[in-house]
């Protein structure tokens, strides 16, 4: 029976150091101020109002989550330059290739990531073109 109160007595304890550890975590980031105090919200290109990346850096950066290549498949620094074309709800319509970038290989994963970005995660404001550069370095400096 007294082990049985020492462990609710205990519990009780736990979950009350919790609950004011997170009190003082709240606490402590509503006093964060940002550096900048009129920082603005969205990318600098942006237009409208609405906070967030614009869809154009949306839809690179997913298809880059998409793409997969290996450094030493890659001969010099390919870049291939392609234009997409997607609707108001993200699903690709088509695209081609404006510039390849003379390495095959490269190429041919960029399409396998395009085919794999054929709809979107979420929808786009419009339908909507873009012309995107996919070089290696920023492709493999993905995370």
């Amino acid at each position: 029976m007294r082990a049985a109160k020492q462990k609710k007595a205990s519990e009780q304890a736990r979950k009350d150091r919790i609950a004011a550890l997170k009190a003082a975590a709240l606490a402590e980031s509503s006093n964060i101020r940002s550096p900048i105090d009129a920082a603005p919200v969205g990318m600098a290109d942006g237009t409208g109002n609405e906070a967030g990346v614009s869809a154009i850096a949306f839809v690179q950066e997913f298809i880059q989550q998409q793409w997969s290549f290996s450094k030493y498949q890659a001969t010099g620094a390919p870049e291939a330059e392609v234009k997409l074309f997607y609707n108001a709800e993200g699903t690709l319509l088509h695209y081609k290739f404006l510039k390849k970038s003379e390495n095959s290989i490269f190429d041919d994963s960029l399409l396998r990531a395009i085919a794999k970005s054929r709809q979107l995660p979420q929808e786009l404001p419009e339908a909507m073109s873009f012309e995107i550069v996919f070089n290696l370095k920023d492709m493999l400096a993905k995370p």
